[in-house]
């Protein structure tokens, strides 16, 4: 119930002044369903007989000073005449303005006073919020954009100002209404659709004009901006007029087709603007697997435009599932880290304008990233020549959007190839990208009516709630307890100077920004940290944002939800999600992570969890070389592909791919740039590959590893540095005085395994010895395996890469330590030691084998004080003991001739007899499967399922010589994968630290890739692509380093992580705390 002070004579006039009012509406035809729907408020008086109270409330409408464009209005004339008619004791005061839409006189049309001074208003309306309280009332109750929910720390000052001046704040952006036809909640205030409008009339005008620089003249330069257009119809009639032109006389002759990408839809505010207006030309819509057809029908493109409107099943991906997924909306939202964009690969390279208006924050993957958008320029493709990023978040869904523009420099021109902003107009070259942030008001008319029509729909609750009297020089507010649920819940402060309770988790970072937000500059660098938990009432939240503070980090909170205890309630936990930034090089982010999550775990009561969810950039500065460089790749072989399509990407790099397979090399080296293939025997001809050596700057050997010393001497000779992805070998060592003496860096094992198992493995164990911390247990396992769905035979294993390295790796001995005790397992016995590995992905059912000697890397990665050092690999369980069987059987041996053998029948009794000649071949397989039958059922089942049983002629080729030569050939013939099928990479850490204070921590580091036969494999990109980006390192100069190195060392560890990840080899990293410290918050704060 409005409760309002009026004396018995205020109440006669009153009554007199509304029936005037009700008998001068109704002639006027203004009241009937007009008002009634907008402003529908219940009985105004205190018993049903007596007469309705009209209320007295005065509106104040500030002037637009924060931005010289911002012409909106929160109420025309024509809605301030409707408030007056149903309020006519009611008055608003507008404050005077040139720079309005609405002139001041039609304000005073409406029956409003336009006068400087407001203080007698109750509320005061604006848009954006003021630039200065200055001249301004305080203790009154405001609304506008303001800007502050999240903490944001260019708006903390503005914040406290309103609390000092006890001002009541209610925020737009939290006035939420439910639909009645969706039954959802969705924003009181929405310009999308106007910001879309807008929008696309401006991306005709920059299309035009970037056209024009290319020489097309084209009736697209006819379109003026929409601020040009005195409201939306003419803005509308002018585009009808450019698709009359477009139909009638078409685009010229020779000019491509335009093609339109528009990203929001189907349902998104800012789209349903976009294909208002895009609507209005002659276009065919476009399915986004039929966009290459668009460049192969050219009879009668020139008359329409093309659009493609991707929705998010189209955009994204999940990591770990094929194209042919079903994409679950709800999945993306809750696993976004799981998704990658496709829009690079499936769209981009057909569109010339993209219109992006998708919802984006740190949680999710970009559409576009700087490196995308090069790669695309880099391959030749440089149609999309015009971005208009209507969401407008800066480095977020498109990363080139650096900044934001205005309505009077709209553009700025992106090089995608040096990956910068090249000049703030229009050129004919790179991408001209479009980003302002205040586009509904270039529409200024039409958006300041839906403006106060939204605004009309809660008017009404504000009357209610005002208190005070007719006298203006009173004490006035708004009363938050009679405030509707819907605007009490957009209440930010009150008229007491406190912050309303649902927005209290902004006083501890006002209190800081002051510090904690100083300007950083553009090298500054970045971590986005996802809080979950009862993050404000345990206290937890503040003492993060401590550490923040005291390790000199400028934060931001892009999102915050807060809930608090209740009593009686259920706990409901809050979410934050922070931006924290540094400049100082004297700050390690990873450390400030660390000290984050410590207290995570260390305060109980919040129950919360931490993420980091951006990718984690190098600390190591690595500058591109853009001199002329050669790299000789020796070996076209499984991982070549990868090597020649990352370092291929650079146009200063000459690629030469030397192999003895010549198609194969071809069609390896055209993925570069600028290549040359040499058909060649490597092996044989010494004195060619020398020459070759002699003429590059970088040799990367994919050879086998029993040639890699040879090829060191000769790169020895020449002075060239050379890359492997293979062990260093006694032999390489033998060599190392002679490789320092040449002065050349000769980098091994910068594969997979080896390779990313050293850098991801000594980046964790230096994190921990940089906190204080030693190492007290060492586990490094790694397998390469088909995905599960191709695990579809008894070994449950397929081939990426050669079965004989497999075969090989099962005759070496393995040394390590567990838990102080040394272990020492010889190579005969190797595949029967395998054991269940639990540590991680449990559904896969994997098992682990110890891999060579562990104890090498008690030295090589400093881990003087673990009494557990051990590496293995991983295999699908059941692979080990079939092989042991199948060794045991004599398979793996090299000894045995087959001269005289022609079947497999043969090689069996041929076995048999070398093992002492049994009854029959099942009591041969019982006796090798050491008296299992199950295991024995097995091995005739795979022996089954290879073709290694009966009468079949075997294929000899010229290089079989022994039992194991055909064997070989045999499981690469069998178990190979399919086109459609993928293979799979595992590899995990698991690290035990121990701190000074007591601290005990489990440290895990897990990646898992997935690849396809047909583009792809993981085994490929796990180790080709580690490998290309060492050479590129050992081009870029690794400054100080000669001799025979390994990638344990951070300048070399760090970059190419970095890097990796860009290619998606990312590991996930998490920390356990087992046992607490005395002191581990203090600890963890300072």
């Amino acid at each position: 119930m409005l409760h309002v002070l009026l004396s018995s004579s205020s109440r006669q006039s009153t009554n007199k002044s509304l029936g005037m009012a009700l008998h001068s509406r109704q002639t006027r035809n203004l009241f009937r369903g007009r008002f009634l729907s907008k402003f529908s408020i219940s009985s105004f008086s205190t018993t049903q007989s007596s007469p309705p109270l009209q209320p007295v409330v005065t509106l104040g409408m500030l002037r637009e000073n924060y931005d010289k464009w911002e012409r909106r209005a929160p109420l025309t004339p024509s809605q301030c005449h409707d408030f007056l008619l149903r309020y006519p004791q009611s008055k608003i005061l507008v404050q005077p303005s040139s720079h309005r839409i609405f002139a001041n006189t039609a304000y005073e049309r409406a029956g409003a006073t336009v006068q400087e001074d407001l203080s007698a208003a109750h509320i005061l309306l604006g848009v954006k919020r003021p630039r200065s309280f200055d001249n301004l009332p305080s203790e009154k109750t405001y609304m506008f954009f303001s800007h502050v929910i999240k903490g944001q720390p260019e708006n903390m000052g503005l914040l406290q100002d309103i609390l000092d001046r006890k001002i009541q704040l209610i925020d737009y952006e939290k006035i939420a209404v439910v639909e009645p036809t969706t039954g959802k909640e969705q924003r009181l205030v929405a310009f999308g659709r106007f910001a879309g409008l807008a929008g696309t009339i401006d991306s005709f005008h920059i299309l035009g004009q970037r056209l024009l620089r290319q020489s097309w003249s084209t009736p697209f330069l006819n379109v003026p901006p929409s601020i040009y257009h005195s409201n939306l119809e003419e803005a509308k009639r002018t585009v009808r007029q450019l698709g009359e032109c477009i139909a009638k006389e078409g685009l010229p002759e020779e000019m491509p087709p335009i093609v339109y990408g528009m990203t929001g839809g189907p349902r998104g505010n800012v789209y349903q603007g976009v294909r208002e207006i895009f609507d209005l030309l002659p276009h065919e819509m476009v399915a986004v697997e039929d966009l290459p057809q668009i460049y192969e029908e050219p009879s009668s493109r020139r008359y329409k435009i093309y659009g493609v409107a991707p929705e998010m099943k189209d955009l994204y991906a999940r990591l770990d599932q094929d194209n042919d997924s079903i994409f679950d909306r709800r999945d993306f939202f809750e696993n976004s880290q799981m998704y990658q964009s496709q829009f690079a690969t499936k769209i981009a390279p057909y569109l010339n304008v993209l219109i992006n208006s998708i919802f984006w924050d740190h949680r999710f993957p970009r559409l576009l990233t700087k490196q995308e958008i090069k790669d695309l320029y880099r391959s030749g493709n440089e149609r999309l020549m015009v971005v208009s990023d209507i969401s407008c978040d800066i480095g977020g869904s498109i990363e080139f959007l650096e900044r934001s523009t205005t309505i009077d420099r709209p553009v700025f021109q992106y090089d995608p190839i040096i990956g910068k902003e090249v000049a703030d107009t229009i050129l004919d070259y790179g991408v001209s990208v479009s980003g302002v942030d205040i586009l509904p008001t270039e529409l200024p008319k039409e958006s300041s009516q839906h403006f106060g029509k939204a605004l009309q729909r809660v008017i009404p609750d504000l009357v209610q709630a005002v208190v005070g009297t007719d006298n203006e020089t009173a004490e006035q507010h708004v009363d938050p307890d009679k405030l509707s649920s819907r605007l009490s819940k957009a209440l930010i402060t009150t008229h007491e100077g406190n912050l309303a309770y649902d927005f209290r988790y902004l006083e501890p970072i006002m209190k800081r920004t002051s510090r904690a937000s100083r300007i950083v500059d553009e090298d500054a660098r970045t971590m986005i940290l996802s809080l979950e938990g009862h993050l404000f009432d345990s206290g937890l939240i503040n003492q993060v944002l401590d550490v923040f503070e005291l390790d000199h980090c400028a934060f931001e909170f892009l999102d915050c939800n807060v809930r608090y205890r209740g009593k009686g309630e259920d706990p409901i936990k809050s979410s934050a999600l922070l931006k924290i930034t540094t400049d100082d090089e004297n700050v390690d982010l990873e450390k400030v992570e660390q000290k984050v999550g410590a207290l995570v775990n260390a305060i109980v009561t919040a129950d919360a969890t931490m993420n980091r969810l951006d990718r984690r950039r190098s600390q190591t500065a690595y500058v591109e070389d853009n001199k002329q460089k050669t790299v000789l790749l020796l070996g076209s072989g499984r991982v070549s592909k990868s090597v020649v399509d990352y370092l291929g990407r650079n146009k200063h790099r000459n690629i030469v791919v030397a192999s003895n397979d010549k198609t194969e090399a071809k069609e390896i080296a055209a993925l570069a740039h600028h290549f040359r293939h040499v058909h060649m025997d490597i092996v044989n001809d010494q004195r060619r590959v020398h020459s070759l050596i002699k003429d590059s700057d970088v040799v990367i050997s994919l050879l086998p590893a029993p040639m890699h010393p040879q090829v060191a001497e000769m790169c020895i000779d020449s002075k060239t540095d050379m890359v492997t992805a293979s062990y260093e070998s006694k032999e390489m060592r033998n060599l190392k005085s002679r490789i320092e003496s040449s002065g050349i860096k000769i980098l091994n094992e910068v594969g997979l395994d080896p390779g990313l198992d050293h850098m991801s493995a000594m980046k964790m164990i230096d994190e921990i010895k940089d906190r204080g911390g030693h190492v007290t247990s060492f586990s490094s396992v790694c397998g390469g395996l088909p995905a599960p769905e191709a695990a579809d035979n008894p070994l449950r294993y397929k081939f990426s890469w050669s079965p004989r390295g497999v075969i090989a790796a099962s005759h070496n001995d393995a040394h390590y330590l567990w838990e102080g005790r040394y272990v020492q397992v010889s190579g005969n016995e190797l595949l029967a030691n395998a054991a269940p590995f639990v540590e991680a992905w449990p559904e896969l059912h994997l098992e682990c084998i110890p891999n060579r000697d562990s104890l090498h890397y008690k030295s090589a990665y400093g881990l003087d004080d673990a009494s557990t050092i051990f590496r293995g690999t991983l295999r699908y369980s059941g692979f080990s003991s079939l092989m042991h069987v199948f060794k045991t059987m004599g398979f793996f041996d090299s000894s045995i001739a087959i001269g005289n053998i022609h079947s497999w029948d043969d090689v069996l009794k041929t076995l048999n007899d070398a093992r002492g000649g049994f009854a029959t071949i099942e009591d041969f397989i019982l006796a090798c499967a050491n008296d299992n039958h199950d295991e024995s059922i097995r091995v005739k089942e795979c022996l089954e399922c290879l073709h290694m049983t009966g009468s079949e002629k075997i294929k000899k080729s010229t290089n079989d010589c022994s039992i194991v030569d055909i064997f070989c050939h045999r499981l690469e013939e069998r178990l190979k994968f399919g086109p459609t099928e993928r293979d799979m990479v595992c590899m995990h850490h698991t690290i035990g630290a121990k701190y000074e204070d007591g601290t005990i921590e489990k440290h895990f580091s897990s990646l898992q890739a997935f690849g396809t036969e047909a583009t792809m494999t993981a085994m490929c990109k796990t180790v080709g692509y580690p490998a290309a980006i060492a050479a590129d390192l050992v081009l870029g100069g690794l400054e100080g380093k000669t001799g025979l190195l390994l990638p344990t060392s951070k300048d070399i560890y760090l970059p190419t992580l970095a890097i990796c990840e860009k290619e998606g080899i990312v590991f996930e990293e998490h920390v356990k705390i087992e046992q607490q410290g005395i002191t581990d918050i203090n600890a963890a704060k300072y």
